[in-house]
């Protein structure tokens, strides 16, 4: 397992500020990767100066000469955009298109499409039918995340009705969470079809409504990723491992509200009570002010200035957490 760097770590607030490197610069990303010891970067097509396949070629030379992997980061699950989007992982070198299922976040399935989910998800899978012939012809898999909307029952259930090993899951390590999952569970429940992973942390504070996830750097928060590691590094070890220091805005999952529940199957409280009992014994201190300085309307210079940061913590962890599972059998950086 070697660890790598997302796009979707970083707001355009580097840019708004004038700095450089700029990390929305696919360029400049994947310097920043290879300046700090990681093995891959993540990032849509839409970042890329030049999408041509003059475009791609260039981009492919520059991750070779760097000695990166590449994840290309898709939106929603369409095929005929995963149509145009395979050929350009494959240009790229990209073994993995990731894409998501809807735009629900906070695991509030009382927005759209959450009153209809089990129709969506079939409607998704025949999306899916249409393009898994081209994701096998050209070896790239679609990697479905559970972008704080989906169950590990619903990504589990996806791969199989879509019947292609190059159909798969892009785990978020966070996003559990939001959904009421141990980390761990879930891991365990997708790992067979693992093909990306969003390394994300989340501090946690408790609310009455529930918790509250608040962006952390990596490592530095509530999950256990040297667990997780094991993990991915005995049943996916080709899997591609990116941090996601995750949005700037806190997700304020209500879990404990009746009404957070109403469009999902019915499930134990034996398999929620993991999640609460993190947040139980892992919050953060009820005063503490858990904005970011994105919600506290600061500067660009402060937005930039706190990314960076997390991002420089973010690699220290890494770095860290890697060289103390060495004795395990876990890869180390390039």
């Amino acid at each position: 397992m070697r660890i790598g760097l997302c796009v979707f770590s970083f707001t355009g607030s580097v840019r708004e500020a004038g700095l450089r490197p700029d990390p929305l610069d696919p360029h400049d990303l994947m310097k920043m990767a290879a300046d700090n010891g990681l093995a891959s970067v993540e990032f849509p097509a839409s970042v890329l100066p030049d999408a041509s396949p003059a475009g791609l070629a260039r981009a492919r030379g520059r991750l070779e000469d760097l000695g990166l992997r590449v994840t290309l980061a898709a939106g929603a699950v369409r095929a005929d955009d995963l149509r145009q989007q395979l050929p350009m992982a494959k240009a790229l070198g990209a073994k993995s298109v990731r894409t998501v299922l809807s735009g629900i976040l906070e695991g509030d399935r009382r927005k759209p499409p959450g009153p209809e989910w089990p129709a969506h998800l079939e409607r998704l899978v025949g999306e899916l039918k249409e393009v898994k012939a081209q994701a096998e012809d050209l070896g790239v898999s679609i990697a479905l995340e559970n972008h704080q909307d989906a169950t590990s029952d619903d990504l589990v259930g996806m791969c199989q009705a879509a019947g292609s090993p190059m159909v798969g899951v892009t785990l978020d390590t966070g996003n559990a969470l939001a959904v009421g999952e141990d980390p761990i569970e879930y891991a365990r429940r997708v790992a067979p079809y693992l093909k990306n992973v969003h390394l994300k942390d989340y501090w946690i504070y408790e609310t009455e409504s529930g918790y509250r996830l608040v962006r952390c750097p990596f490592g530095e928060g509530v999950v256990p990723f040297a667990e997780l590691f094991g993990l991915f590094d005995a049943q996916a070890p080709e899997a591609t491992c990116n941090i996601e220091n995750g949005a700037t805005t806190a997700r304020h999952i209500r879990l404990l509200e009746d009404e957070f529940w109403r469009y999902y199957p019915t499930r134990a409280v034996s398999a929620v009570l993991p999640a609460l009992r993190i947040a139980r014994r892992q919050a953060r201190p009820q005063a503490e002010d858990w904005r970011t300085p994105h919600e506290r309307g600061e500067s660009a210079q402060a937005r930039a200035a706190y990314e960076m940061d997390q991002f420089r913590r973010s690699v220290e962890s890494a770095h860290r957490l890697m060289k103390s599972a060495a004795p395990f059998g876990l890869h180390g950086f390039h």
